[in-house]
């Protein structure tokens, strides 16, 4: 008795699910979407999203399902996720989430942003990105993918970056670039006040803790002086090549 009990129990469960199922679509098809909200997108500019989803149009718009526009504006490759939800039966609100871009990348090929997420996405004419301290690289972005010292290089450039951005974000705002000398080692550009300020063979925590500290106790409180360089590649000392005095 207790079996047929179950047997029927379940029989009008799973005949409960499958209304529930056919309700659910049939509401779904109610909705037309006539009005798109996107929010949140900081650096694409709401029409190149648009584009890149192929809505030209209100009649675009009206014959694709919000799963569609949602993938679609997914794919774009500045953007990290996309979430969406309706307002109302004919607005459709998406939320995006961008990556975050870090540096820019200047190749032989083109320009591209490295974001923090390590991801290395083509500059894209249109895209609202400013002020990012800049990495110069003497070959294509194909060779830097192909070959092993370069990526190890790039890595190398990402946490000198990153090491100062997680020390000193007054000292990262003022980069304006990094790159290698002939002998490999890292120079940091500084763009106010300017300065050349020669590294070594890497950037870790530590170095990153005694070029702020150097930045703020010396450089900052001599403004009045342009250096030629500044050099830290020595436990013991530090050596600093005067330009002349600053006129008043």
């Amino acid at each position: 008795m207790r079996k047929i009990r179950f047997y029927i129990f379940s029989l009008l469960y799973l005949g409960f699910i499958i209304i529930l199922i056919s309700l659910a679509k049939n509401y779904e098809s109610e909705y037309r979407i006539e009005n798109l909200v996107i929010t949140n997108n900081k650096i694409i500019p709401t029409t190149l999203l648009l584009e890149f989803a192929k809505i030209s149009d209100k009649e675009s718009l009206t014959e694709l399902k919000a799963e569609v526009i949602i993938d679609r504006i997914e794919k774009h490759p500045f953007v990290k996720e996309a979430e969406g939800f309706f307002v109302d039966s004919t607005t459709l609100k998406i939320k995006v989430e961008e990556f975050n871009p870090f540096v820019r990348l200047i190749t032989k090929n083109g320009n591209y942003v490295f974001t923090k997420e390590k991801r290395i996405i083509p500059d894209t004419l249109g895209l609202q990105i400013y002020d990012l301290p800049v990495v110069t690289f003497d070959k294509t972005i194909t060779e830097i993918y192909q070959m092993k010292n370069d990526r190890s290089l790039l890595e190398l450039v990402y946490q000198a970056f990153y090491n100062i951005y997680e020390t000193d974000r007054a000292l990262f705002e003022i980069l304006s670039e990094i790159n290698l000398n002939n002998d490999n080692d890292l120079v940091i550009y500084l763009s106010n006040p300017k300065g050349k300020i020669i590294v070594g063979k890497i950037l870790d925590k530590r170095i990153a803790v005694y070029l702020s500290g150097f930045w703020r106790e010396v450089i900052l409180k001599n403004k009045n002086l342009d250096y030629e360089y500044i050099d830290l590649r020595f436990s013991d000392q530090i050596i600093v090549k005067e330009l002349k005095p600053r006129l008043s």
